[in-house]
């Protein structure tokens, strides 16, 4: 009964608290306020002088994966604030799987303030998700590790039309099927077999560095455009091909931001992005942009080695960038011959292939939102930013709907470098974990970029550069693990 009288008294509290609100919010308002309440109401250090640790230790639902959701997206903002230091993931992780506790499962206030000591939090930082009538109720409170007072955060409603919310809460996310010979032309399947159901997304990880990563399950999809998509290149895009991922892998959440790339490699080679935000983006969290290829390798192997993982590449019989010298910046006969280390478990580019599967999915249409016109600015410009809505630059990463995994960005807002040669001639026999070719003039990006037209965001288009190339503007990373 004592536990029943403080959570009303809590949930009055926060409600007292918050503006008088007349409709509901997106879950992702909800976390981006849920993080500006913590940098409001929590002390900006603590009596040794650093900032505040935080731990987000569980988030009560009764979805594992929609609890797994917002407590990487609230990891991911208190990484990303000037203000807080999150514990890392995989440490929680450990914990609950020593503790038998589950993301989503209640926990009591006493055992949080334990967790909170183990890993030298100052604060937990715990709520939940309840349903009632016409939405999500989301309750979240930091409770200071030492003294047990709770700090009321957050008080939100998010409606049951919420994409997220549909998704992990098991409603609707695909648009209806179109009567036949209504709407744009569906893509041909190629496949033979029937096809296996979509995979569920998997959980997610932070890294120590703050890199958000979600499991990408092993599978099966078509390859390319077919012929009769709108917008479809003949250069790159087919035949189509049946191509299987054989292993599950980490992928990116969102593309590398600016203060993740600082934090690794020490400056910021963003050009004329590295400044200006638009009113309401955070500058650190904008894509990073001028980095070649061969950036995109350093930068992927220093992490690693910064995290205590094994490098993925290997160049000159060494994984150390500092016994590489100087980064390229014309076209190195020596730098093409980097290999990939076997059995490495480090952060690297993913192939042609583990792209456009992450960016699909599941889904077959042009976009990951079943999509297919590219000039439907309204269908499109809810997915990502291009040419037509992007306020002219860069945008914060992860304030555009993801996709069905629950990946950012995959369509718009920068290209995206992966491991691939760039070939516009492709068997159409089935394949297991293509790499490309072992040689070429040009390394493969995806996804389209701000300044560009959706046409070239579509999840089967493909661009290409020289992988010296920097470019300030348009061109960054995602990175992926095994």
């Amino acid at each position: 009964m004592k536990n029943i009288r403080v959570y009303l008294a809590l949930v009055a509290l926060i409600a007292a608290a918050q503006p008088a609100a007349a409709s509901t919010v997106t879950l992702d308002a909800a976390i981006r306020m849920a993080v500006e309440n913590l940098e409001r109401n929590l002390p900006a250090s603590v009596p040794t002088g650093q900032r505040p640790v935080l731990a987000v230790v569980n988030i009560s639902s009764v979805s594992e994966n929609l609890s797994s959701f917002i407590i990487g997206d609230l990891e991911f903002a208190i990484s990303a604030s000037n203000h807080f230091t999150a514990v890392d993931r995989s440490r929680l992780d450990q914990i609950r799987t020593e503790q038998n506790l589950q993301a989503s499962g209640a926990v009591s206030d006493e055992t949080m303030q334990s967790i909170g000591r183990w890993v030298g939090a100052h604060y937990v930082v715990t709520g939940d998700v309840l349903e009632i009538g016409t939405g999500y109720r989301i309750l979240v409170r930091a409770i200071n590790v030492e003294s047990a007072v709770i700090t009321p955060v957050i008080l939100a409603l998010v409606d049951r039309s919420d994409q997220n919310m549909r998704f992990f809460m098991g409603g609707e996310i695909a648009p209806a099927p179109q009567a036949p010979g209504q709407g744009p032309p569906q893509p041909v399947q190629v496949a033979a077999s029937p096809p296996a159901a979509a995979p569920q997304p998997g959980q997610r990880m932070t890294s120590s560095t703050g890199i958000v990563t979600v499991r990408i399950p092993a599978g099966t999809f078509t390859m390319g455009s077919p012929e009769n998509e709108i917008g479809r290149s003949p250069w790159g895009e087919g035949p189509q091909r049946q191509v299987t991922i054989s292993q599950d892998f980490w992928m990116g959440v969102y593309p590398v931001t600016q203060e993740q790339w600082v934090r690794v490699m020490g400056s910021n080679p963003s050009g004329g992005q590295a400044s200006n935000p638009v009113s309401g983006d955070v500058q650190g969290r904008r894509p990073v942009t001028g980095v070649s290829w061969y950036d995109a390798i350093v930068f992927a192997n220093r992490l690693s080695i910064m995290e205590g993982l094994s490098p993925a590449y290997r160049l000159f019989g060494s994984t150390n960038p500092d016994d590489w010298g100087p980064v390229p910046t014309s076209n190195n006969a020596f730098w093409n011959t980097v290999e990939v280390v076997p059995g490495s478990n480090g952060w690297h580019l993913p192939t042609d292939a583990q792209w456009e599967y992450a960016a699909r999915a599941g889904t077959t249409t042009a976009f990951s939102n079943g999509m297919q016109d590219w000039e439907n600015e309204s269908a499109v410009g809810n997915i990502g930013w291009f040419d037509f809505n992007s306020g002219g630059g860069t945008r914060e990463v992860g304030r555009r709907s993801n996709n069905p995994w629950g990946l950012y960005d995959m369509h718009g807002n920068v290209e995206e470098w992966v491991w691939d040669w760039m070939t516009i001639t492709h068997s159409a026999q089935a394949q297991t974990d293509p790499i490309g070719p072992s040689s070429g003039n040009n390394r493969v990006f995806r996804g389209g970029g701000w300044d560009s037209s959706a046409q070239k965001a579509r999840s089967a288009a493909r661009s290409s550069s020289v992988p010296h190339g920097r470019y300030s503007t348009f061109l960054g990373l995602r990175l992926a693990r095994p």
